[in-house]
């Protein structure tokens, strides 16, 4: 069955609009010729127009015609690829949690796939890859905005749920703007309130993006209508997320960190802000409990409070910039368990790498 498409004339050019995929792509005379006679049979098509055209050009068109994946169906004037804005104030590399747990890891394969179909915008420094174009820009310089506005997007990625400075896009670019959801809650309710304070801002053509149907049941007792959310499962790069001797990579933790205990003892880990939401007297607890394993916790941690913590217990803090990437070293490879006891919240995500890894999940009924 032949793709939906009217064939439409316009101030001397021809197109044709895509009535499935809702869009104007500019034709030739070849395709003109080739649509008006769509009804009839292939050979008989290609005897009409031989006078014209090569048997091989009319064919193809033919074959674009059926497969609407094609950007373009002119010989001589093709349409650009779609463009995508995916920018960001503040780097990734500042957020320990956003990196250790994959967030970024998961963001970046997801440029990365988008890539294949368009060409993305970065606003910062990104990794180099086909089809990335660094668009230098500042939310608070309205000749930046001006430009960006001028680009005419046809889609714009964010990356992060509290850049609200960003929100003011929502006045100026009239294209699907799409939230990435990788946390539900969390953070003292700080998840929740900006994603409130999305919804809020929202138009009917925008949407968030979420990992599992249970962020969807979480905000529907807060929202009559989740229409604007929408699955996207979270997938795992088996190339990055892989089994590795725990022998080596608990070699590497021990020189990075000046701690030679880490080689010695079984380690159960824990990257999440310290606190009490998030299960750190738990954790401390059970470490009490085991003096024969090492618990080694990575991430921020509440200066102002007084902890006693267990000898066992080696909280490694924020690591520099150039070591956060390193999976191999401030990722997970180096658990022989990785336990989640927050008693609200949880990342949806960080099972599915735990198993890719061979890495033992345990996770409390509430988290």
């Amino acid at each position: 069955m032949v793709h939906r498409y009217k064939l439409i004339e316009f101030q001397e050019n021809a197109y044709l609009a895509d009535l499935d995929y809702h869009r104007l792509l500019p034709v030739d005379g070849l395709v003109q010729d080739v649509f008006e006679r769509i009804e009839s049979d292939t050979e008989e098509i290609v005897s009409d127009l031989t006078d014209k055209y090569t048997e091989s050009e009319i064919r193809n068109c033919l074959h674009y015609l059926q497969w609407p994946q094609v950007q373009s169906f002119s010989r001589a004037l093709e349409v650009p690829p779609l463009k995508i804005l995916a920018p960001r104030m503040h780097s990734t590399h500042g957020e320990l949690r956003w990196n250790t747990l994959g967030a970024s890891v998961a963001h970046t394969e997801l440029l990365k796939a988008l890539s294949k179909y368009a060409t993305i915008h970065v606003t910062q420094e990104f990794e180099e890859m086909d089809n990335m174009v660094l668009t230098p820009f500042n939310i608070h310089e309205k000749s930046s905005v001006s430009r960006i506005i001028k680009e005419n997007y046809d889609g714009v990625l964010f990356w992060y749920l509290d850049e609200f400075e960003m929100m003011s896009l929502l006045n100026y670019l009239h294209v699907p703007v799409v939230l990435p959801v990788y946390a539900a809650r969390g953070d003292n309710g700080r998840i929740i309130n900006g994603m409130l304070r999305w919804y809020a801002s929202m138009r009917n053509f925008d949407a968030f993006m979420t990992l599992s149907q249970p962020t969807i049941d979480l905000y529907s007792t807060f929202l009559q209508d989740t229409s604007l959310f929408h699955i996207v499962p979270c997938g795992v790069d088996t190339d990055f997320f892989q089994p590795k001797d725990k022998g080596q990579a608990k070699q590497e933790v021990a020189e990075l960190l000046d701690k030679p205990e880490i080689t010695e003892k079984p380690i159960v880990g824990y990257i999440s802000r310290f606190q009490v939401e998030k299960g750190a007297g738990v954790f401390m607890d059970v470490a009490r409990l085991m003096p024969e394993v090492l618990f080694l916790a990575a991430g921020s941690i509440e200066e102002n409070r007084p902890y006693d913590f267990p000898e066992n217990f080696l909280h490694i803090g924020r690591r520099p910039r150039e070591e956060l990437p390193q999976p191999t070293r401030l990722g997970f490879r180096r658990y022989f368990m990785y336990p989640v006891p927050n008693r609200i919240g949880n990342q949806f995500w960080i099972n599915s790498f735990s198993f890719a890894i061979a890495i033992c999940y345990v996770s409390i009924r509430g988290g």
